[in-house]
């Protein structure tokens, strides 16, 4: 079931359960907007027959990116901002309770507390069932299923997962995880359904900060800066190769800084996110994007001042970019984050401009404290 949160007078005058099926999906044809797709498949089960992809004349179009908000206690339903009108929508995702939340592509990956993952689709219900993942359990020998939530998903969770492709369009497509921090592995769902580790080059001290899909490769970015490319043709010996070495010092600051890695227009780019501490917690305070320099290895040369009419999504879904000029409610010259893992920052979320520096909220109203961190979407089936 899925509504908005705000009364709607129109849905109030007609009983809309009560119109003939073919009624119903002539409407579900004319709707362009998801907002408006996730309203209509909250009537009933008619509604929900005739709201597929299938009827649906805007998936061709530009869906604006939607916020997922932490769910609450004693409720299967998980709210949903839209950038394009301000609004809350509701959706039952019974699936999702309990389990953190990871986005790519318009899917959910979902990590219950026994480490199960599987793949969700928000909108559909769509269900796509991922290999046990001993491989990880086996990694860590001090893992214990009583552990607390807490520490159970601060040691051993998920960070990242990235899809090569969207499920709902082919079988062939692979899915790669972050895990802890320093474990990459990958599956293909529909052929051999087991994780395959990905051997990681040795760089002291070193561990991954994010994934991406970028020219039918997996990248990686570690904490230095290093770009690292997937290879994974043979996953008996599929490992990390470093392309671009380490940002310089002065460019990277480990202990206070996350890095990102994403496609804009083509290109690939590395994203700095710098904090400041504030009271006992730590606060974004800055933003600085460059390009991957592929040719020279210069990472001086290679930092950019403006997204152009470009705006990026970073936090805990796959770091993704949109053209601001074709999504209502976007921001150009902007980044819109959320907070990470770190307990400290989970409410650390915002839209920095790249013009002058400052942050805005993101969300009129502070959101409670949860264990699970705000979550962008890219709408898609």
């Amino acid at each position: 079931m899925a509504q908005p949160l705000a009364n709607n007078k129109r849905l109030s005058m007609t009983n809309w359960s009560d119109l003939p099926q073919h009624v119903v999906v002539c409407i579900a044809k004319h709707i362009d907007s998801f907002e408006d797709f996730i309203v209509a498949r909250g009537v009933d089960r008619s509604w929900r027959s005739a709201a597929i992809k299938e009827n649906f004349t805007g998936q061709s179009t530009h869906q604006v990116p939607l916020l997922m908000l932490p769910d609450k206690e004693d409720t299967t339903l998980r709210e949903f901002h839209s950038l394009k009108n301000g609004k809350l929508y509701q959706l039952n995702l019974p699936d999702a309770v309990e389990k953190l939340c990871f986005s790519s592509l318009g899917w959910l990956m979902t990590q219950s507390q026994d480490l199960k993952l599987n793949l969700l689709h928000p909108l559909n219900q769509k269900k796509v069932m991922l290999p046990d993942n001993l491989i990880f359990e086996n990694h860590h020998h001090d893992y214990h299923r009583s552990s607390s939530i807490t520490c159970l998903w601060d040691q051993f969770t998920v960070k990242k997962f990235v899809l090569s492709a969207s499920p709902s369009w082919t079988l062939d497509y692979m899915v790669i995880v972050l895990y802890s921090s320093d474990i990459l592995a990958f599956c293909r769902p529909e052929e051999d359904n087991k994780w395959s580790m990905i051997d990681k080059s040795y760089i002291r001290g070193s561990y991954f900060l994010d994934i991406t899909y970028y020219q039918g490769q997996f990248y990686a970015v570690d904490c230095f800066g290093n770009v690292l490319v997937c290879d994974i043709e043979d996953p008996k010996q599929a490992n990390t190769r470093v392309v671009v070495s380490a940002m310089p010092e002065g460019l990277i600051y480990p202990c206070i800084q996350k890095l990102y890695v994403v496609e804009l227009g083509g290109t690939l780019f590395v994203v700095s996110r710098t904090s400041k501490c504030v009271g006992c917690c730590h606060a974004t305070d800055e933003f600085r994007v460059f390009e991957v320099p592929f040719r020279n290895g210069n990472w001086l040369d290679s930092e950019v001042k403006t997204l152009g009419n470009k705006c990026l999504f970073l936090g805990t879904n796959s770091s993704f970019a949109v053209d601001a000029t074709k999504y209502s409610g976007c921001k150009a010259n902007c980044i819109y984050f959320t907070s990470d893992f770190n307990e400290k920052t989970r409410r650390d979320m915002g839209v920095f401009n790249m013009t002058d520096g400052k942050i805005e909220p993101l969300l009129e109203e502070e959101t409670p404290y949860s264990l699970f961190p705000h979550l962008w979407i890219e709408p898609s089936f």
